[in-house]
């Protein structure tokens, strides 16, 4: 056929992903989003609950998330999981995939408890599936930490905040003369 004419399997949308994926992890972006395309237009032709259909939405979402096209990717991963759920059931990894990517998707906005929800029903599926040992469960584990990681610093501050307002209203009771005296020694039990 040629270089200038690819063959029917190179058009396939699992052909074209694998071209889009190279792209991607080459840092080809535009590329990676153009092949991408290509493949979401070649999957057409499949059945609405094909998994090949969810497979180009989770991965062309995956790349708009990760490039802050926050609806967009949105809407290509919850169409994906959808269709993953109809086609291959709740439990299935693919299922398991889609929500990991959502839950990234949730945390790289600071929708931590979306993101939580996502990552921990990503972790049962894998646990169930691969056994409490598996890589996958590893690296949700993990991005559950990156999640929880911030709450607790609000919650954390936030526990905190009272007693500072009670330090800041008595020093505002006392006025400005009580600068020239020396710190307040309520103050001085929080500065260490």
């Amino acid at each position: 056929l040629g270089p200038d004419r690819p063959s029917r399997e190179a058009s396939s949308p699992e052909a074209i992903l694998l071209s889009a994926l190279e792209s991607e992890h080459a840092g080809r972006y535009q590329e990676a989003e153009r092949l991408y395309l290509r493949a979401e237009e070649a999957a057409r032709d499949l059945a609405p609950d094909d998994p090949r259909r969810a497979q180009v939405l989770a991965l062309r979402g995956h790349l708009c998330s990760r490039q802050a096209r926050w609806s967009e990717a949105e809407r290509l991963l919850v169409a994906a999981l959808a269709i993953y759920e109809e086609a291959l059931g709740p439990e299935s990894l693919d299922v398991a995939s889609v929500l990991r990517f959502l839950g990234g998707h949730y945390k790289r906005q600071a929708r931590y408890r979306e993101a939580a929800e996502a990552l921990e029903r990503s972790l049962e599926i894998v646990q169930d599936a691969r056994g409490p040992d598996h890589v996958a469960v590893t690296q949700t584990l993990d991005e559950l930490g990156d999640v929880a990681r911030p709450v607790f610093a609000v919650r954390a501050f936030l526990v905190q905040v009272p007693d500072q307002i009670q330090v800041l209203d008595q020093l505002l009771q006392e006025g400005p003369d009580r600068r020239l005296r020396g710190p307040h020694p309520v103050a001085l039990d929080h500065l260490g």
